[in-house]
């Protein structure tokens, strides 16, 4: 038999289901694709407590998709807030309007290397952006949830540098958090 190694994601309308049911790490799927959790792994919550653990679960950003570094609950990043490893991609000055269990919207600054010639050499633009953080995995090793989703806007458009193949990606998963976080469950 082959087991597979699933990473629990959310959205708002599963959440209650997921922590009443505990955070998924192997075996067949479950309701809404989620995979079931083993009893060695989580004990379910009570569902009468299932809401309330819901509306109390705290979702991180991990700046540079790095969930033992630097991680905040809807930080301000007004010293920058790196979303690539690389720093390539960074937020500035965001305010938070929504930060809730299922989903983070937020508008600041993104300050993109357009990497031309090099990333090393630059040059960076500052693009207003409203940002949308879904998805949130957790990890169970730190018993934490994060970001592994974000969406850009751009209202203002984009840079001519910054078009065509050097167009910065949106959206964008956090393919290391959500590896991180699905190893930490296995």
């Amino acid at each position: 038999m082959t087991s597979v190694t699933r990473l629990c994601t959310l959205t708002a309308a599963t959440l209650v289901t997921v922590l009443a049911a505990g955070c998924a790490s192997s075996g067949p799927a479950g309701p809404a694709g989620l995979s079931t959790a083993p009893a060695s792994h989580t004990a379910p919550a009570p569902a009468s407590h299932a809401a309330a653990s819901a509306q109390s679960t705290v979702v991180y950003f991990a700046e540079s998709q790095d969930i033992t570094g630097t991680t905040a609950h809807a930080p301000g990043c007004q010293a920058g807030c790196p979303l690539s490893g690389d720093g390539t991609t960074v937020l500035w000055d965001m305010t938070w309007p929504t930060w809730t269990s299922g989903e983070a919207v937020g508008t600041g600054t993104d300050k993109i290397d357009a990497c031309d010639p090099d990333c090393a050499a630059g040059p960076d633009y500052s693009v207003p952006v409203t940002v949308t953080f879904s998805r949130p995995a957790r990890d169970c090793a730190l018993g934490e949830w994060f970001w592994t989703h974000a969406t850009f806007t751009w209202p203002d458009g984009l840079p001519p540098a910054l078009a065509g193949g050097d167009a910065p990606t949106s959206p964008w998963d956090f393919t290391q958090v959500r590896s991180e976080a699905a190893q930490s469950c296995a």
